[in-house]
């Protein structure tokens, strides 16, 4: 839901700046860095369901997510690279959590729930979906293969620490 609503809002300022002049959508090579699924990981590591029922029901959804953002982002940008950021271990993230005012004030208010725990859940589910990224950026290269867009998949952000 996410990826293709900011393609969307990315399209829509990127056109503005095509008429200003600034631009061209069509003439110009351009970057297109993703990350997405921090907050989907997130969400679904607090659920209860056994890992095997989480990687069967909701890996596949997200792959399609993912594939429908990258599509939006061919169909709207020509000419472009796009830098599929691996989902980084969200895990670490409950370190953070009382280690300031701010952060503490942040998690009361914006995050609501618990963070993901560190173990085999979400190990797995990060796993899973780094996979779906880099099955996606198989497909969009080996298989559309289109001369003027490419993904590469980062897996990099795997091992990003907050």
């Amino acid at each position: 839901e996410d990826g293709p609503r900011q393609v969307s809002y990315l399209a829509g300022v990127m056109s503005e700046y095509e008429r200003l002049g600034y631009v061209s959508l069509q003439e110009d090579w351009k970057l297109v860095t993703v990350l997405l699924g921090a907050n989907d990981l997130m969400d679904y590591c607090r659920r209860s369901e056994p890992l095997e029922d989480l990687l069967e029901e909701l890996i596949p959804s997200w792959k399609t997510s993912i594939n429908i953002t990258l599509a939006m982002i061919r169909s709207h940008f020509p000419r472009t690279f796009v830098a599929l950021l691996a989902v980084p271990d969200v895990g670490e993230m409950a370190s953070f959590q009382h280690s300031s005012k701010v952060c503490s004030l942040l998690h009361a208010t914006m995050e609501k729930t618990s963070f993901c725990p560190v173990g085999p859940l979400t190990d797995g589910l990060q796993k899973a979906m780094n996979e779906a990224l880099e099955e996606l950026q198989q497909y969009w290269n080996d298989v559309v293969h289109a001369k003027d867009f490419a993904v590469a998949y980062q897996p990099f952000s795997q091992k990003m620490s907050f």
